[in-house]
């Protein structure tokens, strides 16, 4: 019998130990696996949002009606272009009217810390590639992104990535009744039952600092306390000026001269968001740099991922953005989309047997859908 009990004791402490060097650690590791940008959720191509812009800089006007979206990571990967390869403000041909905005660099590394971006720029044959993904690795460990991108030698690469959380002491509440944002039902968390004053809803209520209130024009500003100290997370209700940056300098102007106060016994209501975002600066495609030394190369690819999320834990952001700049006299794209010439001739002949300049499509092979 006695034998009997020391087997299954020892079946015992073998399972219990199997879980917590196997089990328990594989579902850990699980929980905490790299975010990655493309298979979190589905990536949308900006083009498929018609009321939404997003934009490279601050200045951006807002339209009625329309959502402006606004994040750091393409001005930073420009910023390293500036500074590490061109040595001085990115100037092209037929530029659109915000470039000299991202010249201005209202937005610098500054602006966030240091231990939450990687910002790189530099030439194909210079290993830049290697060395973005080597300072990744070293900053964020399991949670870095891993950057993939076909580079010849005289390529020029500006990458930029940042990650933030800011995720709530006392997690909000998730509502179970859905928020109707300009007549649509959302998503939302906050507050529900204020005037049920409990622990936890006191703890929830401590995180909200008032900074500003109008009840006459409904209009509020409110900040969301965080774990991240040296963050600020602010929603501001208000009238919308010109621009995106107006509309940051009347917040700052409405809080600048008022001390928050404590969030009264009252409902807190905020709509979620869960998205992860694909952008291209397509204007800014096949324009030529006028910078000297640089004349040959222009913009062939711009993207920027914005991954987004708040709710009622608290807010995780992750972006990246890339440039790749190739130079026309590098042979690594043969594209024959505009006039050229067709030779067939004996190998030494001085004259061709054969020659077609090609200028229309009109002896060209019509494209079928299959």
């Amino acid at each position: 019998m006695r034998r009997y009990i020391g087997i299954i004791l020892l079946a015992v402490s073998v399972t219990v130990l199997v879980y917590f060097l196997f089990i328990r650690n594989a579902s850990w590791e699980y929980s905490h696996r790299p975010l990655d940008l493309s298979n979190d959720i589905p990536l949308v191509d900006s083009t498929s949002l018609n009321r939404t812009i997003i934009t490279a800089h601050l200045k951006e006007p807002i339209p009625q009606g329309k959502n402006v979206l606004y994040c750091a990571s393409f001005q930073f990967a420009w910023n390293v272009l500036c500074d590490d390869v061109i040595g001085e403000e990115v100037r092209l041909t037929e530029e659109p009217a915000w470039v000299p905005t991202l010249n201005e660099r209202l937005v610098t590394e500054d602006a966030i810390s240091e231990d939450t971006y990687v910002a790189m720029a530099g030439f194909g044959k210079d290993g830049i590639l290697n060395d973005i993904n080597t300072a990744l690795k070293q900053k964020f460990g399991n949670d870095a992104p891993v950057v993939q991108e076909n580079l010849m030698p005289e390529t020029i690469f500006a990458y930029a990535y940042l990650m933030k959380d800011l995720s709530f002491k006392t997690p909000f509440e998730s509502l179970d009744e859905p928020l109707y944002f300009q007549n649509r039902p959302v998503a939302a968390f906050g507050i529900k039952e204020a005037h049920r004053v409990t622990q936890k809803q006191q703890k929830r209520a401590e995180q909200v600092k008032v900074l500003y209130n109008d009840f006459e024009t409904e209009s509020c500003i409110i900040q969301l306390e965080t774990k991240s100290v040296g963050n600020e997370l602010i929603l501001a209700k208000i009238t919308p000026k010109a621009t995106l940056l107006d509309t940051l300098n009347e917040v700052i102007a409405l809080t600048g001269n008022s001390a928050p106060h404590s969030f009264p016994s009252a409902t807190l209501c905020i709509p979620k968001f869960n998205f992860n975002l694909r952008h291209a600066y397509t204007v800014l495609h096949e324009k030529y740099l006028l910078n000297p030394g640089f004349t040959t190369y222009f913009i062939e690819k711009t993207e920027q991922d914005i991954r987004f999320r708040m709710d009622e834990k608290g807010v995780m952001l992750r972006s990246q953005a890339r440039m790749i700049a190739n130079s026309s006299m590098s042979a690594h794209h043969f594209i024959f989309n505009r006039p050229f010439l067709v030779i067939m001739r004996k190998q030494g002949a001085e004259r061709p047997y054969f020659a077609l300049w090609v200028d229309n499509p009109e002896l060209l092979v019509g494209f079928k859908v299959h």
